[in-house]
């Protein structure tokens, strides 16, 4: 088992860490007085003077670092472009793809309607020639009229 003291040794760096973060971020300030004296802090403005402006206590950054993430700004603005224009391209691809369907769907349609109005108009003349006198010929030749367009209604509708 472990002694008390070896299970606050991790709780206590945390608790160090944490303190020592949040002095950096607290940062310095340059206060100034109505003489023109200028004072530092990392607190508040000591009285009978007024922050100026934060100072900039980052570290410089090394030339050959800059330059290497100005290039990888570069090479990460280039991927961006072409993921952009990728998905730009497939977005046609989808679009163009759809309108395709669409306009065959719009054709299927027409072409079904016809093949209704056709076999409505073969139905109509069938049934005329079955109300007055008519030849066998005639009433066979009608019937046959009849099943064909029912076939083409098939075919262009996908149902009878």
């Amino acid at each position: 088992m472990r002694s008390p003291s070896t299970l606050l040794r991790p709780a206590l760096c945390v608790l160090l860490l944490a303190t020592a973060l949040a002095a950096q971020a607290q940062g310095i300030q340059r206060c100034e007085d109505g003489r023109g004296g200028a004072t530092y802090t990392n607190g508040p403005c000591p009285a009978g003077t007024k922050a100026a402006r934060p100072v900039d206590t980052a570290p410089p950054v090394a030339d050959a670092d800059r330059k290497a993430a100005e290039a990888r700004a570069r090479q990460d603005g280039q991927a961006v472009k072409s993921i952009e224009r990728e998905r730009t391209a497939e977005e046609a691809r989808a679009k163009a793809q759809a309108d395709k369907v669409r306009k065959a769907e719009a054709g299927n349609a027409a072409r079904c309607d016809k093949a209704r109005r056709d076999l409505e108009r073969s139905r109509t003349t069938r049934a005329e020639l079955s109300s007055r006198a008519s030849t066998v010929e005639q009433m066979q030749r009608a019937d046959r009229e009849v099943g064909r367009r029912e076939e083409d209604l098939a075919r262009a509708c996908g149902k009878p």
